[in-house]
Protein backbone atom coordinates (compact mmCIF):
# COMPACT_ATOMS: atom_id res chain seq x y z
CA UNK A 1 0.00 0.00 0.00
CA UNK A 2 2.72 2.51 1.22
CA UNK A 3 4.28 1.87 -3.05
CA UNK A 4 0.68 3.47 -3.68
CA UNK A 5 0.65 6.07 -1.69
CA UNK A 6 3.68 7.23 -2.68
CA UNK A 7 3.50 7.24 -6.40
CA UNK A 8 0.00 9.25 -5.66
CA UNK A 9 1.93 11.75 -4.21
CA UNK A 10 4.53 11.98 -6.41
CA UNK A 11 2.56 12.61 -9.07
CA UNK A 12 0.15 15.14 -6.92
CA UNK A 13 -3.10 13.61 -6.49
CA UNK A 14 -3.48 13.23 -2.74
CA UNK A 15 -4.03 16.83 -2.78
CA UNK A 16 -6.62 16.69 -4.93
CA UNK A 17 -8.61 13.24 -4.41
CA UNK A 18 -9.44 13.11 -0.93
CA UNK A 19 -10.76 9.29 -1.16
CA UNK A 20 -7.57 8.15 -1.58
CA UNK A 21 -7.04 9.03 2.29
CA UNK A 22 -9.38 6.03 2.81
CA UNK A 23 -8.70 2.46 3.66
CA UNK A 24 -9.45 1.08 0.01
CA UNK A 25 -10.92 -2.82 -0.78
CA UNK A 26 -7.63 -4.86 -1.04
CA UNK A 27 -7.60 -8.14 -3.38
CA UNK A 28 -5.01 -10.26 -2.12
CA UNK A 29 -2.68 -12.98 -4.39
CA UNK A 30 -5.21 -15.12 -5.89
CA UNK A 31 -4.60 -19.27 -6.04
CA UNK A 32 -4.83 -20.75 -9.45
CA UNK A 33 -4.46 -24.66 -9.38
CA UNK A 34 -1.17 -24.65 -7.65
CA UNK A 35 0.27 -21.51 -8.28
CA UNK A 36 -0.52 -17.69 -6.83
CA UNK A 37 -0.63 -15.02 -9.15
CA UNK A 38 1.12 -12.46 -6.92
CA UNK A 39 -0.36 -9.41 -7.30
CA UNK A 40 -2.24 -7.08 -4.81
CA UNK A 41 -5.29 -5.07 -5.99
CA UNK A 42 -6.68 -1.98 -4.18
CA UNK A 43 -9.79 -0.51 -5.26
CA UNK A 44 -11.11 2.64 -4.12
CA UNK A 45 -15.07 3.00 -4.03
CA UNK A 46 -17.55 5.49 -2.96
CA UNK A 47 -19.59 5.17 0.04
CA UNK A 48 -22.63 6.30 -2.16
CA UNK A 49 -22.25 5.15 -5.51
CA UNK A 50 -20.57 1.85 -7.71
CA UNK A 51 -18.49 4.11 -9.77
CA UNK A 52 -14.69 3.32 -8.95
CA UNK A 53 -12.37 5.99 -7.60
CA UNK A 54 -9.22 4.65 -8.43
CA UNK A 55 -7.59 1.55 -8.17
CA UNK A 56 -3.94 0.32 -8.21
CA UNK A 57 -1.88 -3.12 -8.66
CA UNK A 58 0.87 -4.16 -6.94
CA UNK A 59 3.75 -6.88 -7.77
CA UNK A 60 3.89 -8.69 -4.29
CA UNK A 61 7.48 -10.19 -5.69
CA UNK A 62 9.32 -7.20 -6.14
CA UNK A 63 7.11 -4.65 -4.95
CA UNK A 64 6.44 -2.06 -7.23
CA UNK A 65 3.66 -0.33 -8.52
CA UNK A 66 2.04 -2.37 -11.92
CA UNK A 67 -0.74 -0.25 -12.53
CA UNK A 68 -2.78 3.06 -11.54
CA UNK A 69 -6.25 4.17 -11.99
CA UNK A 70 -7.68 7.30 -10.83
CA UNK A 71 -11.04 7.29 -12.50
CA UNK A 72 -11.11 11.14 -13.63
CA UNK A 73 -14.77 11.38 -14.48
CA UNK A 74 -15.25 10.84 -10.63
CA UNK A 75 -12.29 13.31 -10.11
CA UNK A 76 -12.39 16.09 -12.18
CA UNK A 77 -10.12 18.05 -9.90
CA UNK A 78 -7.25 16.04 -11.49
CA UNK A 79 -8.35 17.44 -14.96
CA UNK A 80 -5.61 19.94 -16.22
CA UNK A 81 -4.92 21.83 -19.74
CA UNK A 82 -2.77 20.07 -22.03
CA UNK A 83 0.67 20.81 -22.63
CA UNK A 84 1.52 23.98 -24.58
CA UNK A 85 3.38 23.05 -27.86
CA UNK A 86 3.73 23.88 -31.51
CA UNK A 87 2.30 21.05 -32.89
CA UNK A 88 -0.94 20.85 -34.32
CA UNK A 89 -3.13 18.18 -32.14
CA UNK A 90 -4.53 16.86 -35.65
CA UNK A 91 -2.74 17.05 -38.65
CA UNK A 92 -3.89 17.14 -41.94
CA UNK A 93 -1.86 16.23 -45.07
CA UNK A 94 -3.71 16.52 -48.08
CA UNK A 95 -2.62 13.14 -48.88
CA UNK A 96 -4.82 11.49 -51.83
CA UNK A 97 -6.82 7.90 -50.91
CA UNK A 98 -4.76 5.15 -51.53
CA UNK A 99 -5.48 3.70 -54.78
CA UNK A 100 -7.64 0.79 -55.22
CA UNK A 101 -5.54 -2.80 -53.88
CA UNK A 102 -3.23 -0.56 -51.84
CA UNK A 103 -3.23 -0.60 -47.79
CA UNK A 104 -4.36 2.35 -46.42
CA UNK A 105 -2.74 1.66 -43.30
CA UNK A 106 -0.05 -0.78 -41.78
CA UNK A 107 -1.74 -4.02 -40.62
CA UNK A 108 -1.80 -4.93 -36.87
CA UNK A 109 0.76 -6.88 -36.07
CA UNK A 110 0.33 -10.47 -35.48
CA UNK A 111 -0.09 -12.19 -31.67
CA UNK A 112 0.89 -15.45 -30.76
CA UNK A 113 -1.76 -17.67 -29.64
CA UNK A 114 -2.80 -17.22 -26.17
CA UNK A 115 -1.24 -19.79 -23.63
CA UNK A 116 -3.94 -21.39 -20.95
CA UNK A 117 -3.62 -21.21 -17.29
CA UNK A 118 -3.53 -23.91 -15.63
Amino acid sequence: MSVVRKAVDQIGWSTHVKELRKQPEVVPPRRYGTNYVARYFFNWWPNSERIEIASAEVDATTKKLKSLFINDRANPKIWSEPPKTDVPLMIDTHAPPPKKGEPSALPPPSLPPPTPIK
